[in-house]
């Protein structure tokens, strides 16, 4: 019990870290390309609990790049990140390669919801808008979402979660891992923001389905694979120290760029 608990904590730290940096690698790469068409008029909300936006003023000539910008720039950044230290996996802190899978279910899944709700001024529909076929945008992100899944199955031994573990001691670490950061942004919403708790509901109830997912693709495939399997990782106090040090400076960081 007290190794799923320890678990269950490290997890939330890495996941917490990985998607809010994720969402504001998102802003900064919309940033990026605005800088890169000569606009110097824009703006950039960075928050860890009301959400980040960059608003700008552009041609349509050039939207659907800086649209693309944006999800493209923050999968490229966690997945380098990935690549780069996967071969010292067991001794780099873990919320660095949880960068790379939760970037591809963050734009894989987003990007998805966006078309199927048609929602207005949104991303991927301005890129459909700007040529590209909403079957290949679709396609594209169902891929996404299904690597990111499946890599992040494979790395929860890093957290400490054994290929011997049942099913349901497997959701008892990962859903906690992946809500805990969604119910802060829940609860801080209700208190701050009451118009924006919904946000926050909607990202709990995705989140924990994510991950019964991941725990449930982790024992179907990675179990039955020997190659994908690798010893699990038993971290101690210093790592779950680390990893939430720096989740917390990065929510701190965060509050700092709210205007």
């Amino acid at each position: 019990m007290q190794s799923r608990i320890n678990s269950a904590i490290l997890l939330m730290g890495a996941y917490t870290f990985a998607f809010f940096i994720g969402t504001a690698l998102h802003e900064f790469g919309h940033a990026i390309a605005l800088v890169a068409f000569g606009v110097d008029q824009y703006k950039v909300v960075i928050h860890p609990f009301l959400g980040c936006y960059t608003s700008w003023s552009l041609n349509n000539e050039y939207i659907g790049y800086v649209d693309a910008a944006g999800p493209l720039f923050n999968m490229l950044m966690g997945v380098t990140l990935l690549v780069v230290f996967w071969q010292r996996r067991q001794t780099v802190i873990p919320s660095v390669l949880l960068m790379g899978p939760v970037a591809l279910i963050q734009e894989g899944f987003n990007s998805l919801i966006q078309v199927a709700l048609g929602v207005t001024g949104s991303d991927s529909l301005r890129i459909i808008a700007a040529g590209v076929p909403w079957v290949v945008l679709v396609t594209v992100d169902l891929l996404l979402f299904c690597l990111g899944v499946y890599i992040l199955a494979i790395e929860l031994p890093l957290y400490g979660v054994s290929s011997c573990d049942g099913l349901l001691d497997k959701i008892a670490v990962v859903v906690p891992g992946f809500v805990g950061y969604m119910a802060a942004i829940y609860i801080y919403n209700i208190i701050f923001n009451p118009m924006g708790a919904t946000r926050g509901l909607v990202l709990m109830v995705f989140s924990g389905l994510i991950a019964v997912l991941v725990a449930f693709i982790y024992s179907l495939v990675v179990n039955r694979v020997n190659f994908l399997r690798f010893d699990v990782v038993q971290r101690d106090l210093r790592t779950l120290l680390m990893v939430w040090g720096l989740t917390m400076l990065a929510l701190f960081l965060g509050l700092l760029f709210f205007n």
